[in-house]
């Protein structure tokens, strides 16, 4: 059932949009701003209606905040207003649509069902696809990461994925492609912090045959995910001589193989990530800010699992299910008063570690060894 959070002070608009919304629509009533901003970061609403006109917040400060949220849902403008200004600023700070008052129930109608239809409103069941099967978390954090990445899969503009190391960067950027309409074409992940400086040209661009000593022509990765998505994890450590190469080739879709003459055109998606914060980066002066604007189009930040703890017996259970095994209540709540500095993947390492002592039934909390005490 798609939710929409409604922020209006009218209550006769409120009742009436109750009433003649399909029963598939459940409708959330806020009739102040500040009210509206608590009810979406805590709802995660599929759709938000606003009205510019608020009696406590200026209606483009509202969506500004709504637009900031994880997993920030589309808005509708509702005002009374036309100047052309006020329109320009409320897409420019993130609306989808607007309406002018007064306006027929019928386009509001059309407008919701529309979004509705769009992918990039994902009904939940969408959250359900296969691609999310090691994605594993039903925590509010974990719900709005889904549905920000099914609403980013809908479009094809760079995509920078944050978050701390074992957080699931990689899984979360298939889900992106995969969720695409370059689905059915390549996905090419590459890892920056291990390609050494002096290769990184080559491994991006390709090379010809004596361009250096023993080089052979080769595809670099834009070439082998041509049609499809490049995904560049760990992109903060691209040395700073190789950034230039890399924004151009993002701007230009051109890239020549080191000591060919004929350059080649590519047709792809980038998706990065990153475990450090690329704003320092900038700031310190190792980390170029016109490619990291270029790639920061549509940023997603994953949780650390300790901010997550709800979802445990979820990926424990994910991670123990071929092994037959299972959780005592006490190891669960040992697992629960760890920090996890190395989220899920440090959590596959002690569930795999316990399963092998514990003989085929359930893991007690004596066999739960985590990292830092080996």
């Amino acid at each position: 059932m798609a939710r929409i959070l409604f922020i209006d002070d009218d209550s006769r608009a409120h009742h009436v949009l109750r009433m003649v919304l399909p029963r598939e629509f459940h409708l959330i009533s806020s009739y102040q701003g500040a009210h509206g901003i608590e009810i979406a970061s805590k709802e995660y609403p599929d759709l938000v209606i606003l009205d510019i006109d608020l009696p406590d917040l200026n209606g483009i400060e509202v969506l500004k905040h709504l637009t900031g949220l994880p997993g920030a849902p589309p808005v509708i403008i509702l005002t009374a207003i036309t100047q052309i200004q006020l329109v320009v600023e409320a897409m420019r700070h993130g609306a989808c649509d607007y309406l002018v008052r007064p306006f027929e129930l019928q386009s509001l109608m059309d407008r919701i069902r529309g979004f509705i239809r769009d992918r990039s409103l994902a009904p939940e069941s969408m959250t359900e696809h296969p691609c999310f099967a090691g994605f594993v978390g039903e925590s509010p954090v974990m719900i709005a990461v889904k549905k920000r990445l099914i609403r980013y899969a809908s479009a094809d503009t760079p995509v920078l994925i944050c978050g701390e190391s074992g957080t699931g960067k990689e899984l979360a950027a298939r889900i992106v492609h995969d969720l695409s309409a370059r689905s059915g074409q390549p996905f090419v992940a590459r890892n920056c912090a291990a390609i050494p400086d002096t290769l990184f040209e080559t491994e991006l661009f390709g090379s010809e045959r004596g361009a250096f000593t023993d080089a052979v022509s080769r595809p670099g990765s834009f070439e082998l995910a041509n049609g499809g998505t490049l995904f560049l994890d760990e992109i903060g450590e691209i040395p700073k001589e190789a950034q230039a190469k890399l924004l151009r080739a993002l701007e230009s879709s051109i890239v020549t193989r080191l000591g060919a003459s004929r350059p080649l055109h590519v047709d792809l998606r980038i998706v990065a990530a990153t475990n450090r914060s690329l704003k320092k980066a900038v700031a310190e002066g190792v980390f170029r800010e016109d490619l990291f604007y270029r790639i920061n189009t549509l940023p997603v930040t994953l949780p650390p699992l300790r901010e997550r703890l709800t979802d445990l017996p979820l990926l424990a259970a994910f991670i123990l299910q071929e092994s037959g095994t299972g959780l005592s209540k006490q190891a669960e709540i040992k697992l629960q008063s760890h920090d996890w500095p190395g989220n899920v993947r440090e959590l596959k390492n002690v569930l795999l570690r316990a399963s092998l002592f514990s003989n085929g039934g359930k893991i007690g909390p004596s066999e739960i060894i985590f990292d830092r005490d080996l």
